[in-house]
């Protein structure tokens, strides 16, 4: 009887002994576990911080860039209505051409962003254009009335100028015709003058012939 009692207090010993292993190695593989999934879910927070993250970075960077993007859209936006303003208030015709050209790129610029980036919508660009291209046949039209009146007044300078030099070859020859009339009327004087001298000379050589002649008459009468 003693000797029962003794193994069933040592097999009660080793089986508490069992059992408190069993709990423990329980607790330690429960605690294992907890740790694990713990390090499971920090890691999985992790991976969705990062994603987050990027997803954040992304989101500034598009931001950005619209910004960007609408700016820049804006300063182009604002160069064709100063450009277009120009044109309207300049009295040159070449001054307003140059900027509605001008205009016109910008706004093709324009276009190309705006296919380019969907989210940029480009207002009122329909009416704008049409304005534009009205300004532009109105400055064409204006352009070929000043040539053709440029062509006129150069047309018409260049028949005062012929008109000028023909009457200057008048007036020469005229001059001309008078130096030539005025140089036969002088040589006409010339020979009538020339004409009388002789006569004047015949006529005093007779005097003096005579003269001589009736001294010499009355020379003889005195001898006689």
């Amino acid at each position: 009887m003693g000797r029962r009692g003794g193994l069933v207090g040592i097999l009660g010993a080793i089986a508490c002994a069992a059992v408190d292993t069993a709990f423990k190695a329980s607790r330690q593989a429960e605690a294992e576990r907890n740790r694990q999934l713990r390090a499971a879910e920090s890691y999985r927070i992790k991976q969705l911080l990062a994603v987050e993250r990027d997803r954040q970075k992304q989101i500034r960077a598009e931001e950005n860039e619209k910004r960007k993007i609408g700016n820049s859209a804006q300063r182009l936006a604002n160069m064709v209505n100063k450009s277009i303003k120009i044109a309207r208030d300049s009295p040159n015709l070449k001054t307003k051409l140059h900027k509605l050209n001008a205009a016109q790129h910008i706004i093709a610029q324009l276009r190309n962003m705006a296919e380019q980036y969907s989210y940029l919508t480009l207002y009122d660009i329909v009416p704008i254009e049409s304005e534009i291209m009205q300004m532009k046949a109105e400055v064409e039209r204006n352009q070929q009335n000043m040539e053709i009146e440029k062509a006129k007044l150069a047309a018409e300078k260049r028949q005062r100028e012929r008109d000028k030099k023909k009457e200057r070859q008048q007036r020469q020859a005229e001059k001309l015709a008078e130096q030539k009339n005025l140089k036969r009327l002088k040589l006409t004087d010339i020979c009538v003058k020339e004409k009388a001298r002789i006569e004047a000379d015949k006529i005093r050589e007779k005097q003096a012939t005579k003269g001589n002649n009736d001294k010499l008459a009355h020379h003889a009468a005195k001898y006689f």
